[in-house]
């Protein structure tokens, strides 16, 4: 469920049989971005803080990339050490 595919060659797909893997700054995460008529949303868990952050939007216009980029945002109050936050 978690261990990344890999393709027929052995290379990693980045995709495991439910969620996406990826990385803010050196944490690792699990992600689904989704959606539907009216709704988007995004969840990622972060195995190694113990924390998974979850939001949903009522709209439909927001690209994958667009979702992942509100993430990284909301994300980074996590995922970045204090100092680093109170220093912005």
């Amino acid at each position: 469920f978690l261990t990344t595919q890999l393709t027929n060659g052995g290379h990693d797909t980045g995709m495991t049989l439910g969620f996406r893997t990826g990385r803010l700054g050196n944490d690792m995460y699990y992600g689904k971005p989704g959606g539907g008529p009216g709704f988007r949303s995004n969840v990622r868990i972060y195995p190694h803080r113990r924390i998974a952050v979850a939001w949903m939007a009522n709209e439909s216009g927001a690209s994958e990339n667009e979702m992942n980029s509100i993430s990284d945002l909301v994300d980074r109050h996590w995922c970045v050490p204090v100092e680093t936050r109170l220093n912005r």
